[in-house]
This record gives structure tokens, sequence and C-alpha cells, in this order.
């Protein structure tokens, strides 16, 4: 990923209201890099606007904007250093990963398996020019090499980059941004079955801005969004949309931050298969800090998306409701697990609008120093509408693994994946056994 923020170095502060400031005064340099990084993280939180989905998960974010700045600024100091030039860090992170694969296809008809060879470079930098700009680069190249079928190799390059420009003026913070990623790998899409690559390069850019008043936040934001298919079949799929979002945040109570969301978008395909079409959402959210260890994310609303007439598919309109349910528990410094549930309506890969939920349960447990467990199972239930060729299926993964630290510098893990997909269509069904070990150096 990389990071570029700037700020004008006519505005003299961050709004007046920023916790890390108002009390138990850092030194100049730990001051002026709280600022930078507070303004990096607000700005991430405001845009991270993919799908209705991404927007909702933005929205809570940004509740808690100013504590993730703080961590972020600890993490950023914390950081080792491969090179370290006054305040310049590099911090250097080849990996190596072999995974074993029962389906690399996704399907039960046309099984295949192989062993996979992923070597990563993983770089993190961290520049802060002056009190008021700082320069930040993190990104993962790396290549993924099937041993028996080489026409499936592939460049990795780990999602997104992202360069912004912050602006503050007294409690008002302006943002303007370009962001984008690529992604490779059919399995993180449940709707999908039956071939061993999928992707594509998604751009976001656009202008936020945020009012700062304490104990009540106001942004609004546009974003210009572009995608364009890996694969030559999923051309259709090749679209722009104008994204805009607007949200009201309040703090009800030191622990309880209460907010209302609207979105409205605009989306056209490049090609006829799929229905241009425009979408209206609105919803609430809450956080509900239940104790130092506890948390609780609420979340809700309606959407309602109204499709043009194509060549191909009719579809008048399509709505209903979505909600979600997030819940962390740090039980103590050694276990700690995560309870999520959700219900969105996505945009559809074989038709227009994908009805999707999930359950999800995930758990890390550090048995010893350097020895870590982790596990956790997830449900998920699809249903594609308003087209021809429309999937409804459901398919439960589970996973585990263990880490463990060699020396101060080199770590290892090995993980082992499952999945088990049924669908309406019996060529979409598939169960995938999947084993990986992983080396990671720190340079």
């Amino acid at each position: 990923m990389l990071v570029m923020t700037l700020r004008n170095s006519d505005s003299k502060r961050p709004s007046r209201h920023n916790p890390t400031m108002s009390s138990n005064p850092l030194p100049e340099r730990t001051v002026s890099q709280s600022r930078i990084f507070s303004g990096c993280v607000v700005a991430s939180s405001v845009f991270l606007l993919a799908n209705p989905t991404d927007a909702q998960e933005a929205l809570q974010r940004s509740l808690a904007g100013e504590h993730a700045a703080e961590q972020v600024r600890q993490q950023l100091e914390d950081l080792p250093a491969t090179i370290k030039c006054g305040d310049y860090k590099l911090q250097l992170q080849p990996s190596l990963g072999m995974t074993w694969s029962d389906n690399i296809r996704y399907s039960d008809m046309y099984k295949e398996s192989d062993v996979i060879l992923r070597p990563v470079l993983d770089m993190k930098s961290m520049y802060p020019i002056s009190a008021y700009n700082a320069l930040n680069f993190s990104v993962g190249v790396g290549y993924e090499a099937f041993l028996q079928h080489s026409d499936y190799n592939r460049l990795v390059v780990e999602p997104g980059s992202e360069l912004a420009w912050n602006l503050f003026v007294r409690d008002f913070r302006f943002n303007i941004h370009e962001r984008f990623s690529y992604e490779a790998d059919p399995g993180r899409l449940s709707v999908l079955s039956d071939l061993p690559t999928f992707g594509g390069f998604y751009n976001n850019v656009g202008p936020s801005v945020l009012w700062d008043l304490k104990d009540v936040n106001l942004s609004l934001g546009y974003d210009f969004q572009r995608f364009l298919s890996s694969a030559g079949d999923y051309e259709y799929l090749d679209r722009f949309t104008h994204l805009v979002v607007g949200r009201v945040a309040l703090k009800v109570h030191p622990s309880v931050n209460l907010g209302v969301e609207t979105t409205v978008s605009d989306t056209t395909y490049d090609h006829p298969y799929l229905n241009d079409n425009t979408g209206l959402s609105g919803g609430v959210y809450a956080r509900w800090q239940v104790t130092e260890q506890m948390t609780l994310r609420p979340r809700m609303g309606y959407a309602y998306y109204s499709f043009l007439s194509g060549p191909v598919y009719d579809q008048p309109s399509v709505d209903g409701y979505y909600w979600g349910l997030d819940f962390e528990h740090q039980v103590n410094q050694s276990f700690r697990y995560v309870l999520s549930g959700h219900r969105e309506l996505l945009p559809g890969i074989y038709a227009n609008i994908l009805d999707f939920w999930q359950g999800r349960l995930q758990a890390d447990w550090r048995v010893f120093r350097k020895v870590t467990l982790r596990g956790g199972f997830v449900y998920e239930v699809g249903k594609e509408t308003a087209g021809f060729t429309g999937d409804d299926y459901d398919r439960f993964g589970f996973n585990c693994g263990i880490s463990y630290g060699l020396t101060q510098r080199l770590s290892t893990s090995l993980g082992y994946n499952l999945y088990i997909k049924d669908s309406i269509t019996p060529v979409r069904d598939y169960t995938q056994n999947r084993i990986t070990l992983t080396l990671n150096y720190r340079l």
C-alpha cells in the first residue's frame, strides 16, 4: 500500500478536540507525528468505499478515528528499522509461502491439485517531513508459481495504494485522495466457482470534508470508482460508479457513539450484460465500549436499487434491509475472539444483485511467548437476483493454524483451511482443502 499524506503548513493545528493532544504533553517530534497520522487515519476511514459494505464499515471506523490515529502513530514509532537515517525508517520483510491445494479450480467437477510457491517482499517506511507533512509507504510484491499448472502463474501485488492530501482549517478536515488495488484470488468471493483465477483493478478518487465539533462529527464525501476485470470472460463487469456518502456521528456517552449515514450511487457498465443502476441507502449504527475488554458494534439500514432497461435483462428495482453486528472480546492478555454477522445487498457477478449473509467466529490464543494458536469458522449464504444466471448457494469454512517465533527476526507458521460450497448449479459445488507453510524474516 502506498500512502502519501501532505498538510498545508499554513494550518497551525488539527482539530482542537484531538484527545491525543489535550493532556500528557509529548515531545516535539511525537506530537508532530500524532497530528500527521491522525489525518492519515481519518482520510482512510472516510473513503473505504469500494462497495456499500465498505461505506458502512467506514462509518464505524470514523467513530474511533482519534484512538486509531494514536495506535497507528505508536506502531510507526515502534517500527523496527532495517534502514534508519534521521527520522526516516524503512523495514524490509521477505517471506516465502508454500501452499498445497487439492482443488485450485474451486470445482468438484473439474478438480485439480497443485503446490503453489509464493515469495513476497514487504516494505514499510515512514518519513515525517515536518510537523504538517509526512510520507508513508508500504507495499508487498511477490509472485505465485504453480508447480504443475504454470499457465496459472501470476504476479502478486498486495492491495491497495493511496495518495492523499489533507488540509486542516480550524475544525474542518479536507481530503483529496486516490487509491487503487488489484486482487486475483477467486476464493475471497464465495459466489465464484470453477475458475483458478479471478480479479480486477479497482481505482477510487475523490474529495471529502469532515467537520469536527467534539461530540458531533459531520462528514460528506464523493468517490469516482472504476473497476476493470483481469479475466476476459468477465469483461462485462467493467464499470464506473459515482458515489456520495454523508454521515453524522454523535457521542451520547463516554462509551457510546451513535451515527446515521446515507449513500447515493450511480453505476454504468461498459458492456450491456448487467444493468446500469442508481442506488440509495440509509441507516443507523453505534459503537458501545461495554468494558475495557469488550466492544459491540451494531448497524442496520435500508437499501434501494433502481435499474435502467437493458438489452439483455429488464429489472425495475430491488430493495431490502441490511444489518450487522460485531462483538470483540479480549478475554486476557493471551486470548481474544471476534464474533460477527451481517447481511448486505452487493453488486453481483452473474446477476445484478447479490443478497449476502455471513456469520464468522475467529479466535487467537497465545499459548506461550513464542507460540500462538488460531482458529475460526465462517458460514455464508448468497442469492443472486435480477439476472438470467444468478446463483443460490451456501459455503462453510474452517481454519486453524499455529505460528512460532524461531528467533527475534525469523518466524514460521503452518495453517489449514477447508471450504465446502453447495450451489443449486452442480458445476459450482466444491470442497477445497489447503495447507500453507510460511517463513517470515525481518531484515
